[in-house]
């Protein structure tokens, strides 16, 4: 029996025979492999076409996403294997992640702010009282829409370097940046749960955007033997 550790790379490039349960070699260079991992979890991982990354004006060589179940990740691979096989025909990105150009701002309007009065967006899935409506709209309003309201939730997606040096540069002078990494983080859950992106590729990013300001405000009010106010964790 063939070892299950090849990289995808040797077997384009050598055309090495592999277990079929464990690998599904697709046309030119359209490699897949879903494995399975200790968590028993499946991870599916593809390469693109060189092709297909110069017609969708993508620098990024693989998809990658873990699946609950091996059903769950082989619907997946036959999903992107034909989308995939849509470019190479058509020879246009229309048909692979068109909506993920849609920008941030309308993104947020006609999509993510229905969901999240509906309880839709967070772990807790409970729905929000209406100050807490109000109050998360103020934050877009005031602070995250003026950063990303312009920009495409894909190219915000595709420059991760981009994103954390804005939030960054917020955390400089916003206490409250935790919940503002909160929520532009549900924003790009959900645009991948609807696939207008392959996935979120921010999530790992904006976990190191520390809190300086927060910080700073609460050494001044140590020296002070007092606490941060509510004002002070929202400004």
């Amino acid at each position: 029996m063939a070892p299950l550790l090849y990289s995808l790379e040797a077997v384009y490039n050598q055309n090495l025979v592999v277990p079929t349960f464990w690998f599904a070699y697709k046309k030119v260079e359209n490699n897949m492999a879903i494995t399975k991992l200790k968590s028993n979890h499946y991870k599916l991982e593809v390469f693109y076409p060189k092709e297909v990354r110069q017609i969708l004006g993508v620098t990024t060589e693989r998809y990658r996403k873990t699946f609950r179940t091996k059903k769950e990740a082989e619907q997946a691979e036959k999903d992107l294997s034909q989308k995939i096989q849509r470019v190479l025909n058509e020879k246009s990105a229309r048909s692979f992640e068109l909506s993920g150009h849609i920008k941030f701002k309308e993104f947020y309007e006609t999509v993510w702010l229905d969901m999240y009065i509906a309880g839709s967006t967070g772990r807790s899935r409970q729905i929000p009282t209406a100050t807490t409506v109000s109050n998360t709209k103020d934050v877009f309003r005031l602070h995250i829409l003026p950063i990303f309201g312009e920009y495409s939730i894909k190219f915000l997606n595709d420059n991760k370097d981009f994103v954390l040096r804005t939030l960054m540069k917020k955390s400089q002078t916003y206490a409250n940046i935790k919940i503002i990494k909160s929520y532009v983080n549900q924003i790009f859950d959900i645009a991948e749960l609807l696939e207008y992106i392959e996935y979120n590729r921010i999530e790992k990013v904006i976990r190191y955007v520390g809190d300086p300001k927060k910080q700073q405000l609460k050494a001044e009010r140590q020296l002070n033997g007092e606490a941060l106010t509510a004002e002070e964790l929202i400004a």
